[in-house]
């Protein structure tokens, strides 16, 4: 049994590969501050490309233990959240209704954790320019957070590094530094998570889990992604 723990923006998400060759996820629930069945985070956990951060378990188990003790907390309004946000909208920023969920569904409404109400990415011929950029820029006042995940790849193998800009109406952008080989792979990667998709939604929609094929297929899709980018970072799988 291979049992590993992450953060999906704020939410806690547990996976469980089992020995009999099955794949379950469960969440944190935001209302019941309790883990409950989550095979929706599939995609977002092994086949995203956004705020995913693996932990140790007893990092989990703190997260955990410090989440349930917002649970008296009281709840945020969703029409009120996005006609605020509607006020301080810049051009080209997310649409509010689409900040409000992911700030209420992922972070537990705390609004200041979304960081990409704009985003944009940059693209670099090789890893020597893309780190050059970063070093020139992390100097920069607006620059509010730097996130290496060449150091850090995704579960799927995928790697950028995040800068964080801070925004003239106070909220926070996202600027992704990307290579060209990892760039290109991106739309291969757009296809995998769509399969992976459609994979859970059948198995929600027969209200059950992922069988042992779905698992299988699940599994050897994420490890070919995983090849295709550490080939195109020029590592060995």
């Amino acid at each position: 049994m291979e049992r590993r723990w992450f953060l999906a923006g704020l939410r806690p998400i547990e996976s469980v590969w089992t020995d009999e060759g099955l794949l379950e996820l469960s969440k944190y629930d935001w209302e019941g501050h309790r883990m409950v069945a989550g095979l929706e985070y599939l995609k977002w956990v092994y086949f995203g490309r956004g705020e995913i951060h693996e932990l140790r378990q007893k990092e989990f188990d703190a997260e955990f233990a410090r989440l349930r003790k917002r649970r008296d907390e009281g709840a945020i309004d969703r029409d009120i959240a996005i006609a605020a946000f509607r006020k301080r909208s810049l051009p080209g920023s997310k649409d509010p209704r689409r900040i409000v969920e992911k700030a209420m569904e992922d972070y537990g409404g705390q609004f200041g954790y979304v960081l990409d109400i704009l985003s944009d990415v940059m693209v670099f011929e090789d890893l020597s320019k893309l780190l050059a950029y970063e070093e020139e820029n992390l100097g920069n006042e607006e620059v509010v957070r730097v996130v290496n995940r060449f150091d850090h790849p995704l579960p799927c193998g995928y790697s950028d590094i995040i800068m964080n800009l801070g925004l003239p109406n106070g909220f926070v952008s996202e600027l992704r530094l990307v290579t060209r080989p990892v760039f290109e792979l991106w739309d291969q990667h757009q296809a995998v998570a769509a399969e992976v998709d459609g994979i859970v939604a059948q198995a929600r929609a027969g209200m059950r889990g992922l069988t042992r094929e779905e698992t299988a297929v699940v599994r050897e899709l994420l490890e070919d992604l995983r090849r295709n980018y550490l080939a195109a970072k020029g590592e060995a799988s």
